[in-house]
């Protein structure tokens, strides 16, 4: 993989049975691979927040971790079967939310990686959404917009 990636991040998120519209952005970003994890680093707007926020992925054919330093700031630990508390800081103050990961399938090639992961988030130990986000990377030269 090279170092200079578009990163396509799609989701899906159903919450009190009600499914949003699905959301997707497409960004440029940069790929390095050290002490066998992959990194994927890129500029974000998120919506209803002013300003940019930089966004690592972090990740093995296990284990994905999403950190957001920024107008919002986490660190979301996605691995199958398991339960992690997150902590969301907004400026309208910390949100704190517990995920549990249901699923993530990576498949990790050369030139193309796709990450899925589904997982459910809660509050005070109630279901709030669940969600399925897909994630694809691959060297700039081989998008064509």
């Amino acid at each position: 993989m090279t170092k200079d990636i578009i990163v396509t991040i799609s989701g899906l998120h159903e919450t009190d049975g009600d499914t949003d519209a699905p959301i997707e952005t497409m960004t440029p970003g940069q790929y390095y691979l050290k002490n066998g994890k992959h990194y994927v680093v890129f500029d974000e707007v998120l919506e209803g927040l002013e300003g940019s926020v930089k966004s690592t992925i972090k990740f093995t054919e296990d284990q994905v971790e999403l950190i957001r330093n920024g107008a919002a700031s986490t660190r979301m630990v996605f691995q199958p079967g398991h339960e992690n508390m997150v902590i969301y800081q907004t400026p309208m103050g910390p949100l704190s939310i517990s995920l549990y990961t249901e699923e993530l399938r990576a498949q990790i090639d050369e030139d193309h990686m796709k990450l899925e992961i589904e997982y459910s988030l809660k509050t005070e130990g109630v279901v709030v959404s669940e969600s399925t986000v897909n994630i694809e990377i691959c060297p700039k030269e081989l998008v064509r917009f």
